[in-house]
């Protein structure tokens, strides 16, 4: 059975040696290893980690870490948060960091809307510093939970811009729009994604004949086909 992901940054979804098993987004490790050498380029030194705790938070903080000390990029302290956590439990943290810390930047490993309502209490709370998420920082949600300008400095890592270039990219986003009356979001463009690959290749019919390595090649040509200049880059959320 043929399977795509296209939300999915868990590390171990495809490296279990599954042959039909996909993903059309990178990994958390990626992730992870881009901001940390995005902090070094901006010289962000010293660095807090603030993760859900579950197997996505701790996933990413941990790759995020693990690159931090490859880059000389120091990780001052590590907290986690559950997500039954209230705004007065961030502002615990922050409280805390402020009275004892000096640092660069801040690291956010977790998911909407709980990362936006962060964001909004560090800087009700002071926090000036830039702060860097994964692709979970959902663009739109921060222009709806604070008013306090909580989406300035923020940044995160994205395999998605909606400036490219790509005309396929650029014939879907218009016609969503006339449809619509709205950006296509995040994880619309990924579901999308798939449904290119999947039309533009037979894998279907081909799977129960032909040998992985050939199955594995088709769908990676049709995914260049869709992403002819694919790379991670950063975005500003401002």
């Amino acid at each position: 059975l043929l399977m795509f992901s296209p939300t999915s940054t868990g590390t171990s979804l495809t490296r279990q040696g599954l042959p039909y098993v996909f993903r059309n987004i990178p990994d958390n490790d990626s992730i992870g290893i881009e901001a940390a050498q995005f902090c070094e380029r901006l010289n962000w030194n010293r660095v807090m980690i603030y993760y859900l705790n579950n197997s996505y938070g701790e996933d990413l903080a941990n790759a995020f870490e693990l690159q931090c000390g490859t880059n000389s990029v120091a990780i001052l302290d590590r907290s986690s948060y559950e997500n039954i956590y209230t705004l007065y439990d961030y502002s615990e943290t922050v409280k805390s960091w402020k009275n004892n810390y000096t640092f660069d930047a801040i690291f956010i490993a977790g998911s909407m809307p709980q990362i936006a309502e962060i964001v909004s209490v560090f800087r009700d709370n002071g926090i000036t510093q830039p702060i860097i998420g994964g692709d979970t920082f959902d663009i739109s949600t921060f222009f709806t939970i604070g008013d306090n300008g909580s989406e300035d400095n923020v940044y995160c890592v994205s395999n998605f811009n909606m400036a490219s270039k790509n005309q396929k990219f650029i014939d879907f986003r218009n016609a969503f729009i006339k449809k619509y009356e709205c950006l296509p979001q995040n994880n619309t463009i990924k579901s999308q994604d798939i449904t290119s690959i999947t039309q533009n290749t037979k894998t279907s019919q081909k799977i129960k004949n032909e040998k992985s390595d050939a199955v594995i090649k088709e769908i990676l040509e049709a995914y260049k086909s869709t992403h002819p200049n694919f790379n991670l880059e950063f975005e500003d959320i401002e």
